[in-house]
């Protein structure tokens, strides 16, 4: 969630700097970038779902992170925005599988009478990455520049799913 959301008070200005931008106009492109990875979910989270359902969870987490990580990593280099919002749009589908799979997970591994809690927890820290992400995001694209936005969540990313690989 935090390396999903480092990027998004910048992306303008990221999305400004790509070839092609200029028949559709940098908020235009910019909305187009937001809502790749939302049509993205909506269209591969019950794919994901039904995967967990005949799988687990064990592998997919790590999986699906680690895709994430791969699809986040190329947009600090990309220069055109037919192929950002594509990387977008890949993103999306690959982060679609990660947070229905975690509370599965959860699910599974807490007791019945527990669960409410945990997920009010979960739900607080997904929260609470919702607001250090943006501050997070600003501070490395002004201090380092936009590229590297895009490498430290996909650092972050990669991270975690190596982690999660090894936990679960």
């Amino acid at each position: 969630q935090l390396a999903g959301h480092m990027g998004n008070p910048v992306l303008l200005l990221h999305v400004e700097g790509l070839e092609g931008v200029g028949e559709y106009g940098a908020w235009k492109a910019t909305a187009h970038a937001f809502s790749a990875v939302a049509i993205a979910q909506l269209l591969f989270a019950p794919l994901w779902g039904r995967r967990v359902d005949r799988l687990g969870t064990r592998g997919l987490i790590p999986w699906s992170t680690m895709l994430t990580a791969l699809a986040v990593l190329p947009q600090a280099w990309v220069r055109e925005v037919h192929a950002f919002w594509a990387l977008r749009f890949l993103q999306g589908a690959a982060a679609a599988g990660t947070i229905p799979t975690a509370y599965v997970h959860i699910g599974k591994v807490t007791a019945a009478h527990h669960r409410g809690g945990i997920y009010a927890l979960t739900l607080s820290s997904l929260q609470l990455s919702n607001v250090v992400a943006p501050l997070l995001g600003g501070f490395l694209s002004a201090a380092f520049g936009m590229p590297c936005l895009f490498v430290v969540a996909a650092a972050l990313l990669a991270g975690s799913s190596l982690w999660t690989r090894r936990r679960l």
